[in-house]
């Protein structure tokens, strides 16, 4: 373990954290690799001494980053996130600021709030600076979106996204589940599962599919199966990297590429998927300024 944080430039205080040996399977926690641990006090005990409390204000506006998204075919999209600031109340007004689109700013009502209590969610009537919480009202919530007191402009640097190293073709089966397919796909993609990617003029019955790792796929096809009831086709492509297209003067129907696809991704955002690094080093060389 230190050799994989040395290899990642942990700094002088990072290298001297405690270490705590544990056992997910047996439920136990030591300080001691020689001593069997009985229960997971020692966790908890390192955690409490060495992680600081939350440093928030409870007086100051309210201030929320939304770090997740859950969905409930009754209250619709959830919102999920931590109290920086101030404090969130059931009926309150608040706004939803984001940090891509600043003067895009919607106000919304905090319908209903849950605090974690294990695996557990417990309805709560407010919540304060540390307390991760759940909250519905917020229709059109995405993560990375702060939520903030009405009347306040304050917006966290979004949340950063990796780029896919796996893609797939991802088509609907059945025809006349066209909605539910395309509002599966995009509801999975807000929360960060996985990111789609579809040709200009194209549209969300036939999209391509980026994940981290191969098995986001499984987890994407059980849960459009599960909470959805759409199944889909799934077919591997060559493609193995993807780069923003961020020149505006030049179109990307007038590069010079080789093995390489034009895609935009929900927000509308030019992408170049490359089948090889060799396609990828010959958009550099034959696109001056690329």
């Amino acid at each position: 373990v230190l050799e994989l944080l040395m290899d990642l430039d942990a700094n002088d205080e990072q290298l001297d954290s405690p270490m705590i040996y544990c056992s997910g399977r047996a439920g136990t926690a030591t300080t001691d690799p020689s001593v069997e641990g009985t229960d997971l006090r020692p966790l908890f005990d390192t955690i409490v001494d060495y992680i600081a409390p939350p440093s928030g204000d409870e007086t100051a506006p309210l201030q929320l980053l939304g770090s997740s998204i859950d969905y409930n075919e009754y209250v619709g999209r959830i919102g999920i996130g931590r109290v920086e600031n101030g404090s969130v109340k059931v009926g309150q007004d608040v706004m939803i600021c984001n940090y891509h689109h600043p003067e895009e700013q919607r106000r919304t009502r905090i319908v209903s709030l849950n605090m974690f209590d294990g695996l557990k969610k417990v309805p709560v009537e407010s919540a304060m600076p540390g307390d991760i919480v759940t909250f519905s009202g917020a229709e059109n919530i995405t993560i990375g979106d702060t939520i903030c007191a009405k009347g306040t402009k304050i917006q966290y640097a979004g949340i950063p996204t990796f780029a896919p190293e796996h893609f797939a073709v991802v088509e609907q089966i059945d025809s006349m589940k066209r909605k539910q397919f395309a509002a599966g796909m995009q509801q999975i993609a807000q929360e960060g599962a996985i990111q789609i990617f579809f040709e200009p003029n194209g549209g969300l019955e036939r999209v391509i599919v980026g994940v981290v790792g191969e098995l986001q796929f499984e987890v994407l096809e059980s849960r459009m199966e599960s909470e959805y009831k759409v199944k889909f086709r799934r077919t591997a492509t060559e493609y193995q990297f993807i780069r923003r297209y961020l020149n505006k003067d030049v179109p990307p129907t007038s590069l010079n590429l080789y093995d390489t696809k034009w895609v935009k991704d929900v927000r509308g955002r030019d992408y170049l998927i490359f089948r090889s690094e060799w396609c990828k080093k010959w958009a550099y060389e034959k696109n001056e300024g690329i």
